[in-house]
């Protein structure tokens, strides 16, 4: 039953990734290019895995090393939609650049902490403890871009549209790596980990997609009308 709910799911993610892919080239793919390149780094490395997992019914020893390869990549490529963003909401901001910097200087430090610092028994759980870390940091991204938001003070609804999208996406994978984290002890929160790290994904792809319908032009002027 899990294996079809999951299968489900998983599809409904790249069938929304397609979606929000094609809204954004209707949009403003230049100025949102790391989430673009996001998108894209999770659209390729879902179909590689989801192809093997439908061709075998699991992912096979000698596949685990690369699909822990794909899942550091999709952090990675998270991590550099958030520190996008930070730019775009501090760029005319008159703190912007040295906040950028502090900002930028410590998220870097942070990752290569996090590789060195990190302890696992195996090589499996190395990786699970790399996953779980690089999650918390990119949690913690977004509650910067938050606040950069909040210190700019802007009304670009789309903006404020794809840093809540992408809230939701980074929180519920970090409660998500934490469920999985206990569940030795528990092993039925395994299943509510996966489900919270998935519907949280497809919840901020649906809310990209409704910040990428509408042209640029749309979306700004509705923004407009709004009292500020």
């Amino acid at each position: 039953m899990q294996l079809y709910l999951f299968t489900a799911l998983g599809i409904c993610g790249m069938v929304l990734q397609v979606m929000v892919i094609y809204a954004m080239t209707r949009a403003e793919p230049g100025k949102f290019a790391g989430v673009f390149f996001y998108l894209l780094v999770l659209f390729l490395t879902g179909v590689a895995d989801m192809s093997m997992f439908l061709e075998l019914g699991n992912w096979p020893v000698w596949y685990r090393k690369y699909f822990f390869i794909n899942d550091t990549l999709r952090h990675f490529a998270g991590m550099a939609a958030v520190l996008s963003l930070i730019y775009i909401a501090t760029k005319e901001h008159h703190g912007g650049p040295a906040f950028r910097i502090k900002t930028f200087a410590a998220t870097f430090s942070g990752i290569a902490g996090v590789f060195v610092f990190t302890r696992g028994e195996t090589a499996a759980l190395y990786m699970n403890e790399v996953g779980r870390n690089l999650s918390f940091a990119a949690t913690v991204l977004t509650a910067i871009l938050w606040f950069s938001l909040v210190r700019a003070g802007l009304g670009d609804n789309r903006l404020l549209m794809v840093s809540g999208g992408m809230g939701l996406n980074m929180a519920g994978n970090a409660i998500g790596e934490s469920l999985l984290r206990v569940s030795r002890s528990a092993p039925s929160l395994v299943l509510l980990g996966n489900l919270i790290a998935v519907l949280s994904h497809l919840a901020c792809l649906l809310v990209w997609w409704k910040a990428f319908r509408q042209p640029a032009g749309q979306a700004a002027a509705r923004s407009a009308r709004e009292p500020g």
